[in-house]
């Protein structure tokens, strides 16, 4: 098994006309897209939670069909699961005349022939390490000329183990490694020589290096990739590993002196429903953003000792990259300069600082791994910078 296999915490196949899928939170929280003649979204968080598989409305389980399923956990912590049929006592059927034959691959079994009682019956429980998947075939067998009510369920138990990350929105940690041909190789999470990493366990700071790659669910529907930038001890300060927004203008006024509002105001748009990640308050030309004084405004040799524009303090989301951070990471006017976490795989993005020497330009980070600037109502990328707690 590797850790490639470990990816979306726990997901349900069933080959008839649906898919069940558990996405993200093994450790937290889950998504079950299920498809019959509807889309229907499940929102699952912590603890046993349950959906049904057949049976829901007007679909009533068949006697005599066999349904089967393959439950797969591909997360990074054990999981559990029950399947059980529940019984609807508006049957004119007796659930005594129906029994249930089940078969499954590894599954724990508390019978091949199971009788169904007059409220729930369970068929199969199953606790499956990362990585590990069972099938299972469950067929109930009565009188096929009767109409049966019932409904198949699956109950997803979240385990947690000591290992578990404390905030149950990252959904796996890997070790960043751009060395090609290496055994550990990984730069996006999802090459199969990823190694998964627990620095979320130490609270000293720089414990996850820069450029680790971060699986996070910024809501409860979407996850996002990260590379961390900077590890505060239990805060990761990180930016998202593809553009959130693409085509976007620096200011749309070309006038750097007012600073990225045309940017900005899109990125907070765009990141707003990004609940699971801190709130940041900072004041760009005036604020300070890693510990020191992040002017806005820098030079030909890439020093930002000026304020080109100063705006009032705002609290978003999510905020650009500085120049001072992209230099302080080795960007510079050479290609390649920039390590590959921060070089976009192709066009640029825009950080938020301006150019002190001329009232229109701004500087961006280019896909050749190196840092300029541009006149700031030209379009490029939108990178995000978020802050998250270990």
């Amino acid at each position: 098994m590797t850790n490639k296999d470990m990816r979306i915490n726990l997901f349900v196949i069933v080959p008839l006309l649906l898919t069940v899928i558990l996405i993200g939170g093994g450790i937290t929280y889950a998504l079950f897209t299920k498809t019959v003649n509807t889309d229907k979204e499940i929102i699952v968080g912590t603890g046993t939670k349950y959906i049904g598989i057949y049976g829901e409305g007007k679909n009533d389980i068949q006697l005599g069909k066999r349904y089967t399923f393959t439950v797969e956990n591909r997360g990074v912590v054990s999981s559990g699961y029950e399947l059980y049929l529940e019984h609807d006592g508006s049957n004119t059927i007796s659930p005594v005349d129906i029994i249930c034959n089940i078969t499954s691959t590894s599954s724990s079994i508390a019978s091949p022939n199971i009788q169904v009682t007059a409220d729930k019956t369970t068929l199969v429980v199953g606790d499956l390490v990362a990585g590990e998947k069972d099938t299972i075939t469950i067929e109930l067998t009565g009188d096929t000329s009767l109409i049966y009510r019932g409904k198949i369920k699956l109950r997803y138990v979240d385990y947690r183990t000591p290992d578990s990350p404390k905030n149950r929105n990252i959904v796996a940690i890997y070790t960043y490694n751009d060395v090609e041909g290496s055994d550990n190789y990984c730069v996006s999470g999802d090459e199969a020589t990823c190694q998964y990493s627990k620095c979320y366990k130490e609270e000293s700071e720089g414990s996850c290096p820069a450029g680790t790659i971060v699986k996070y669910k910024v809501n409860s529907t979407t996850t996002k990739d990260f590379h961390v930038l900077f590890d505060r001890g239990n805060v990761l300060v990180m930016q998202t590993r593809t553009a959130v927004l693409n085509m976007i203008k620096w200011n749309e006024n070309n006038v750097n002196s007012e600073g990225p509002i045309t940017i900005l105001a899109a990125l907070e748009n765009a990141t707003e429903n990004w609940n699971n990640v801190h709130d940041l308050t900072y004041t760009l030309g005036g604020a300070s953003l890693t510990g020191d004084t992040m002017y806005t405004g820098c030079n030909n040799n890439l020093k930002c000792e000026t304020n080109t524009y100063t705006l009032s303090e705002r609290t978003a989301k999510a905020r650009l990259l500085t120049l001072q951070e992209a230099t302080s990471f080795g960007c510079g006017w050479s290609n390649n300069s920039c390590p590959k976490y921060l070089t976009p795989a192709s066009g640029s993005y825009w950080t938020s600082s301006s150019y002190s020497s001329n009232e229109k330009d701004a500087f961006l980070v280019y896909s050749s791994g190196f840092v300029s600037r541009i006149g700031s109502a030209q379009q490029s990328g939108t990178f995000a910078v978020v802050e998250i707690s270990k």
